[in-house]
């Protein structure tokens, strides 16, 4: 399966979202970006040096729970963004690889 067949591939029809109510595909959907979400900040930490790393953990820790404040960390540090990207579209394979 080629990358522009995978990013064509819409997660709702690879999970079967349609048939779940609102509760459980929102449930569903957050687990997934959750789990994303952990796996880019574990690779940017092992990857960042230690006073970026600090910094990093200091702005997650003080934006919790705060959906605006995530935005200020993806502006602050763009290579999280692009870990973000990566993670989900290899999320997304690992995905279509057991589930097709």
């Amino acid at each position: 399966m080629t990358k522009s067949t995978i990013n064509e591939q819409d997660l709702s029809t690879l999970f079967g979202l349609d048939e779940l109510s609102d509760e459980e595909k929102a449930e569903l959907l957050n687990d997934i970006g959750m789990t994303i979400i952990e796996s880019a900040t574990l690779r940017f930490l092992a990857e960042s040096d230690e006073p970026d790393g600090e910094r990093f953990e200091s702005l997650l820790s003080s934006i919790e729970g705060n959906e605006d404040g995530f935005q200020k960390v993806l502006e602050e540090f763009p290579r999280f963004a692009e870990f973000l990207n990566e993670e989900a579209a290899a999320f997304k394979r690992e995905a279509l690889s057991v589930l097709s």
